[in-house]
């Protein structure tokens, strides 16, 4: 089957080969890049649009958002 695919193939495996390499290294770029954002926690989010209201006991909307 192996010399099947490579008699039919228009790459040699070298080929297939460097493909493969630059997709896993792309791969771990990406993640790598993923893990140095810092991402803001979602609770963050609403901290930033909220404020608690202690007469009304309950979080309420900013007025500047």
């Amino acid at each position: 089957m192996l010399s099947a695919i490579k008699w039919n193939s228009r790459r040699s495996t070298r080929e297939w080969a460097m493909l493969a390499m630059t997709f896993v290294v792309g791969l771990q770029a990406n993640r790598q890049e993923d893990e140095r954002k810092q991402r803001k926690p979602l609770w963050k989010h609403f901290d930033d649009t909220h404020h608690w209201d202690a007469t009304a006991e309950e979080w309420v909307p900013n007025q500047d958002h």
